[in-house]
């Protein structure tokens, strides 16, 4: 957990600040995370005036998901672990929050198909596959009102000079709408430090060039 020091201790060479992220604190019981990190999310919860951060990676037995409670100007604890079975999952799962319609899920691929499950009470099923024509999914990710499902495809064997193709999902139906094949090289992990809404987030998010 990283958050700003509280009080100053000049003997240390330690000045508060408030927007000065950089004091580092263990958790209590704290686990090393196994695998690949795919996602990791911050939530309030006004009801107990605390934090809770979910960590989702990729390890050899399946999605193992990591929960952290740090109370208000308090204590940061381990929560828990879950996993949930599945093979030859890879540092490069495509894995996404839904929004909109299909908030309160969690989606990740595994070769050419996608498996969604609830953020609460997790448990994975598939909700769709793709054509093996054009590669493995590299990408997922969602319109701002949830409806469509974006997913980007990267074929290493394909002969064109652009290997990386887009689909469009309808998020009800589970139908793929459009299909936009080899019209980007491939997808790329890419960091945007903080919004006008939350300047001291950083959102992960991939650029397609």
């Amino acid at each position: 957990v990283i958050q700003p020091y509280s009080t100053n201790d000049p003997a240390t060479g330690i000045y508060a600040d408030v927007n000065a992220y950089d004091e580092v604190i263990i958790p209590e019981n704290n686990r090393e995370i196994k695998g690949a990190l795919l996602y990791a999310s911050d939530t309030y919860i006004p009801a107990i005036t605390s934090d809770q951060l979910t960590v989702y990676s990729a390890a050899d037995d399946g999605l193992h998901i990591y929960t952290l409670t740090k109370l208000w100007n308090g204590a940061a604890s381990f929560g828990g672990e879950t996993i949930l079975p599945m093979e030859n999952l890879v540092e490069n799962t495509a894995f996404a929050i839904g929004t909109g319609i299909a908030g309160n899920q969690f989606y990740l691929s595994n070769g050419n198909d996608i498996y969604v499950s609830p953020t609460t009470a997790p448990q994975l099923s598939k909700w769709a596959s793709l054509p093996t024509t054009t590669g493995e999914i590299e990408y997922i990710g969602f319109s701002a009102a949830g409806t469509r499902m974006v997913v980007v495809t990267y074929d290493t064997n394909s002969s064109e000079e652009r290997k990386g193709t887009v689909y469009f999902i309808d998020v009800e139906t589970k139908q793929i709408t459009h299909t936009f094949p080899n019209i980007i090289h491939r997808c790329v992990p890419m960091h945007m430090d903080g919004d006008m809404a939350m300047p001291n987030n950083v959102i992960p998010f991939k650029r397609m060039y």
